[in-house]
């Protein structure tokens, strides 16, 4: 079900002060209700916003401001709240009274599960060309998806309260609030659209998310989200909840490239993935400096059975290249496995990480007892880094510090995972 109304007599509120949306209240009212957390077997995860800024002639992205998170859990009874009066964006204007309230909750007899978020954003002024500002007000957002005797549900609804312009020296000149594919646009300052918002079940998930509002910026080019919210709720979940990733290469100070970010990523589903195991691929990667990657690829399980929960972690390269031949390595991977039995207790294990061989210049190389290889001028290669972690672990199959001075650091087959116990 999905639901929007307009509210234009909240615009006679906010010219007063900035006030909190009554829906927000009432929320709040509802998750601070849910002071006991409970297991449930479904697991549930919440986000919220206040604004997003992209694009046009802003440097780069903005921050989201009043953002708040739930990020896997299987308790109702959590209840999340973040507040920001008033918050700069940049390149675009100023969003003031940015709120977001994420919680999770069950009925007494524990037959409703549901994972909520609602944003509110009380002002937001945009656009300050020679036209004026832009002024939107009220502006509401409710994401929940929804477990009962009947199935899984999803429910969205957004609102603007007003939209008004500014301008020096003149009244405010105040404009029809903009509906569902019928945007307001006003000329030399900006589009404004009801924002998406979409809505998704299956026999076992349901995932409900909205955007209020989405305006696009006719001088600058830069588009503006406001009040985003998104909830998730899946079922399935017996003795774990699974937090974990895994990725083929991960580099900091390699050539121009000050970082470059775990590729390519693959997380593992809190509520794992129905025993499916869950792959992504490259072919090949350029790092710069001179270091060719062939065959990246990363793969993750998560399993519930009324016996354990298992799942494993895995990041592979097939063959790591540097200075055309000075350091070449093949077959590499790192594997994490994890098992939390139904008695609570936990298994963890490296099988499966491994390294096929390495060569500097065409001459085989091997480990010494101190595990660190060094190459002259080259490298220093390091393998199996392994950390225990709280209800799990993590491997890096090979960490390679290059020599040349740079310091650059590059880590092959990584992968972390975990299995927190669920309660119940």
């Amino acid at each position: 079900m999905r639901t929007r109304l307009v509210l234009p007599s909240l615009v006679a509120l906010l010219s007063a002060g900035l006030v909190a949306s009554p829906n927000l209240d009432a929320q709040a009212a509802d998750g601070a209700s849910q002071a006991a957390r409970t297991p449930t077997a479904f697991a549930m995860k919440t986000s919220g916003f206040g604004t997003r800024v992209q694009g046009g002639q802003v440097p780069a992205s903005s921050d989201t401001t009043g953002y708040d998170v739930i990020s896997c859990t299987n308790e109702a009874g959590r209840d999340h709240r973040n507040y920001e009066a008033s918050v700069t964006l940049p390149g675009a204007g100023l969003a003031e009274g940015v709120k977001t309230h994420a919680w999770t909750a069950t009925g007494q007899d524990g037959a409703r599960v549901s994972s909520n978020t609602v944003h509110d954003v009380a002002r937001v002024t945009l656009a300050q060309t020679g036209a004026g500002k832009l002024v939107l007000t009220a502006i509401h957002s409710k994401s929940s998806a929804v477990h009962d005797a009947t199935g899984f549900h999803t429910i969205t609804s957004t609102t603007i309260g007003g939209v008004s312009l500014v301008s020096p020296g003149m009244p405010a000149q105040s404009f029809p609030v903009p509906t569902p594919g019928q945007p307001l646009t006003i000329p030399g300052v900006a589009t404004v659209a009801v924002g998406t918002s979409h809505e998704s079940t299956t026999d076992h998930a349901a995932h409900a998310t909205a955007n209020a509002a989405d305006v696009h910026l006719l001088v600058s080019g830069t588009r503006v989200r406001i009040a985003h919210s998104a909830a998730h709720l899946y079922d399935g979940v017996i003795h774990g909840i699974f937090k974990g990733n895994a990725n083929a290469t991960r580099a900091t100070g390699v050539a121009d490239n000050v970082r470059s970010g775990p590729t390519p990523l693959q997380y593992v589903p809190c509520q794992g993935t129905a025993g499916d195991a869950r792959s992504k691929s490259i072919a090949s990667l350029d790092l710069g400096g001179n270091i060719a990657v062939q065959g990246l690829s990363t793969k993750v399980m998560g399993k519930q059975t009324a016996d354990k929960t298992t799942g494993f972690a895995s990041g592979r390269v097939a063959s790591f290249n540097l200075g055309d031949g000075q350091l070449v390595i093949t077959g590499i991977v790192g594997r994490v496995n994890v098992d939390r039995l139904a008695g609570g207790r936990l298994i963890r294990t490296l099988a499966g990480t491994t390294i096929g061989s390495i060569t500097s210049n065409g001459d085989p190389q091997s480990f010494p007892d101190t595990g660190v290889l060094t190459i002259p001028g080259v490298a220093k290669v390091e393998r199996s880094l392994s950390e225990m972690k709280p209800n799990g672990l993590a491997v890096t199959a090979v960490r390679i510090t290059l020599l040349d001075g740079s310091g650059a650091v590059i880590n092959l087959g990584q992968a972390q995972l975990k299995i927190k116990p669920s309660g119940r």
